[in-house]
């Protein structure tokens, strides 16, 4: 009888081909186990079968594995023949540890995450990470998206305005990411990046002409992040009153009235919007 051992993360999958002869097929194995492969192996568990493929789930990690399996006559397995030779040896990997540093940007309605690799004895970089998001920044925070990632940086674009966010993360030994390292408690432990809603525009006020140049009265506008002022104007000249207005300049400003100079001769109207930015 051939054994061949396979190892998914903490699930051993004993495949095995059936012995010839006889009309039944009852089969008894065993796991052994050791703390390196040149160890000494001591019995872990035993399975009955009669198929041709034995499962031993959730085996101790960060061990050496092998398996051999016998033939009986009856469904006791009360008499046996000799066991087989030995399976091929298989580790069974520790999990690898979290992702450190955890740091989230914004820029616009874009949000990227930094990190620092963890330490693992195995291979392939396999990182999952979680965005969640609340109304407030020590609100109560909720899942909003998830990804996978394999290199630092991550980017979660487009994200939906008004909130704050916070990100969490594990890394994985499979590429399918099914077996992970245990999430961070909730909620993550990242500092809490604020998406705002953008501004509403400044309402204009009185334009007053001196010369070539405009001045501009306006009242600030609400924002639930006000600290910063950022006003841009835009003067639109036509020829004629009643003619179209195409966009003749524009100035950013910080405190009202907004000043719009050196503008040639012709009728002008000015509309304003409040940023989020200096640029």
């Amino acid at each position: 009888m051939m054994i061949r051992l396979i190892s998914v993360s903490a699930l051993f999958t004993l495949a095995w081909s059936r012995s010839s002869g006889g009309s039944s097929h009852y089969y008894v194995f065993e796991l052994h186990r050791a703390s390196s492969s040149s160890g000494s192996f001591t019995r872990h568990a035993t399975a009955n079968d009669s198929s041709s493929t034995t499962a031993f789930s959730d085996v101790t990690r960060d061990r050496y594995y092998k398996a051999r399996g016998k033939r009986c006559t009856t469904s006791g397995r009360s008499t046996c023949g000799g066991w087989s030779s030995w399976s091929s040896t298989v580790r069974v990997l520790p999990l690898p540890q979290r992702p450190s540093n955890l740091n989230l940007t914004r820029s616009t309605d874009d949000l990227t995450l930094t990190y620092t690799a963890s330490s693992w004895s195995g291979t392939g970089d396999y990182y999952k990470f979680e965005l969640h998001r609340a109304t407030a920044s020590g609100g109560t925070y909720s899942s909003y998206r998830s990804a996978n990632d394999e290199a630092s940086p991550l980017a979660f674009n487009d994200v939906k305005r008004g909130y704050w966010y916070k990100v969490r993360g594990t890394r994985c030994t499979d590429a399918a990411r099914t077996d992970c390292a245990a999430w961070p408690n909730l909620p993550p432990s990242s500092s809490a990046v604020q998406v705002p809603e953008l501004p509403n525009p400044p309402t204009l006020g009185t334009v007053t002409v001196s010369g070539d140049d405009l001045s501009v009265a306006y009242t600030a506008s609400t924002w639930s992040d006000g600290s910063t002022s950022y006003y841009q104007f835009e003067a639109h000249k036509s020829a004629t009153q009643a003619g179209s207005f195409t966009k003749q300049t524009a100035v950013n400003d910080d405190v009202t009235p907004a000043s719009i100079t050196n503008l040639p001769e012709g009728w002008y109207k000015v509309r304003g919007r409040r940023c989020i930015d200096a640029a």
